[in-house]
């Protein structure tokens, strides 16, 4: 019963694809639309500011925990400790790639590099690698940290599709949940409405529309057209049988001077004839009682 009844609705909003209700779900799918758009775009700003500022935390505690021990890793050409290290940073979320390089050797200096370097979506940040010897600080090498933006870009992508989907699902629903009650309270009644308006005729009887639901207990706006419709096809009747028999009198009395007139205008060619037959004289008698 349920599905017919789902069917009917649809077919009758089929039919109505350029009436009000089209109207309605095409306006509700469009601001619903927008609105998601602009909350889905504040999101992702928020989600990707967040994120930046977590991967910049990230950087900003590499710089404060790390330097020192690479530092004394690479003044003493520990390469093993500086791999042990260098390793540690790799394992933070969204680090890709990570270098140490000597600096001031004018033979082959050491690097030692862990990780793939990225060509896009990359940040990199360089730090001086500075060592106290004998009360002087020197710098001694750099610390190269390259982190990926993908993984973050991604983050954003998967977090687009899942508002997207589900608030395009959600307006959906709600949208056809809106058509289907204004298709209930409105349309059908206004459709029913123009159906009797267009077999209406002014000589027949007075037209009582009615509407198709339970009598509410306030008029609605649909109620109060509908009262004000009968009330004005009564008035109608009543003056078009009023000017109908006002017609019919003027019809007689026309019918009544159009008889006068042909017996007024016989008489007068009749004599008229005598007269061009030359008769003397004529007497004309007129009787009365």
């Amino acid at each position: 019963m349920l599905i017919a009844r789902g069917r009917k609705v649809l077919r009758s909003l089929a039919a109505t694809r350029h009436g009000i209700g089209a109207r309605l779900l095409t306006g509700v799918l469009v601001f619903s639309g927008s609105v998601t758009l602009i909350l889905t775009a504040l999101q992702l700003y928020v989600d990707y500011r967040r994120d930046i500022s977590a991967l910049e935390l990230r950087l900003n505690q590499i710089g404060e925990s790390y330097l020192g021990g690479l530092a004394e890793g690479l003044w003493n050409l520990d390469e093993k400790q500086l791999r042990l290290q260098l390793n540690g940073i790799l394992q933070l979320p969204d680090i890709r790639a990570v270098e140490v390089r000597e600096a001031g050797s004018t033979g082959n200096p050491l690097i030692v590099k862990l990780g793939e370097t990225s060509t896009s979506f990359a940040r990199v940040q360089e730090y001086q690698l500075i060592y106290n010897a004998q009360g002087r600080a020197r710098t001694i090498g750099t610390l190269r940290v390259e982190a990926t933006l993908a993984e973050v870009y991604q983050r954003l992508v998967d977090t687009a599709l899942t508002i997207l989907v589900g608030q395009a699902a959600k307006t959906f629903l709600v949208s056809l949940f809106i058509l289907y009650i204004f298709y209930h309270l409105v349309t059908r009644h206004l459709s029913s409405i123009a159906a009797d308006l267009g077999s209406y005729r002014i000589n027949g009887k007075p037209l009582e529309l009615s509407l198709q639901r339970r009598p509410p207990r306030n008029q609605d706006e649909l109620q109060r057209v509908v009262t004000a419709f009968n009330t004005l096809s009564r008035d109608l009747h009543v003056a078009y049988r009023d000017l109908r028999d006002v017609n019919d009198e003027l019809a007689n009395d026309v019918a009544a001077r159009c008889r006068t007139e042909a017996i007024l205008r016989e008489r007068d060619a009749r004599i008229r004839r005598l007269i061009d037959a030359n008769i003397i004289g004529i007497f004309i008698l007129e009787f009365r009682r």
